[in-house]
């Protein structure tokens, strides 16, 4: 099945998406309530966190490969974000459940937005230099895994055991 993401920063870039997958998935606008979306101090891009009452406006990918998942997962990796499973609004009122990736840190932050505007002007040429980096270095261990638990599947009869 494919899977939804709820992207709400660096990733509505279709020019970093491409980067990444090597394509642009199929998206939508969608809102995630009781969540709001700030700065991540010293950095380009943001995180969200739950925030009753408020919300943040993004994108929802569909038809998302399990491939292109992984990559993500890997890329959104670490000890920033945690994915978590979020119900959106689509843009005609539809109610779905996603991915999303939701900031794991507590940080004290003004509650100045993100910008996608801003983001795209001043720090796209380098986040797509870093993306880049990251598609060949981690992006051929991320191809090496699934080509392993593709292998494992296949050598079990697809049943995991």
């Amino acid at each position: 099945m494919a899977e939804k993401l709820f992207v709400y920063g660096s990733l509505q870039s279709p020019a970093v998406l491409k980067v990444l997958l090597g394509r642009v998935p199929p998206s939508s606008p969608a809102r995630l309530n009781d969540y709001s979306r700030f700065r991540v101090p010293s950095r380009s891009y943001p995180g969200i966190r739950e925030d009753r009452g408020s919300c943040v406006d993004g994108s929802l990918l569909s038809d998302l490969t399990v491939s292109e998942t992984v990559l993500l997962d890997a890329f959104e990796g670490g000890e920033e974000y945690v994915k978590r499973k979020v119900e959106v609004e689509e843009y005609r009122d539809e109610r779905v459940v996603a991915d999303a990736y939701v900031f794991r840190k507590h940080v004290v932050t003004a509650r100045e937005d993100w910008s996608l505007e801003e983001f795209e002007e001043f720090h796209l040429e380098g986040f797509l230099k870093m993306c880049e980096e990251f598609v060949e270095e981690e992006g051929q261990k991320t191809r090496d895994e699934l080509r392993w638990a593709k292998c494992q599947e296949n050598s079990t009869g697809g049943d995991g055991e």
